[in-house]
């Protein structure tokens, strides 16, 4: 089973309120350059804040947020 991350708003593009996500997958070979940091393209299942699934979502994280995935 995929891990499950929080993202505040400011860790993720673009999006509105904090990001509960079970992480399927982080496509490392696509990093985009934006606001002088690199930003991944993940994808997985988001989550309410009580842990029900809303559905499947990608997003552009910011790298700094993804290190303790491991590449």
């Amino acid at each position: 089973m995929a891990d499950v991350h929080i993202f505040l708003e400011a860790d993720y593009r673009f999006g509105v309120g904090t990001l509960t996500m079970r992480v399927d997958h982080v496509n490392w070979d696509k990093p985009d350059l934006y606001d002088g940091e690199f930003w991944y393209p993940v994808e997985g299942i988001q989550l309410s804040t009580i842990g029900v699934e809303i559905g499947q979502r990608q997003v552009m994280i910011r790298g700094r947020c993804l290190r303790t995935m491991g590449k």
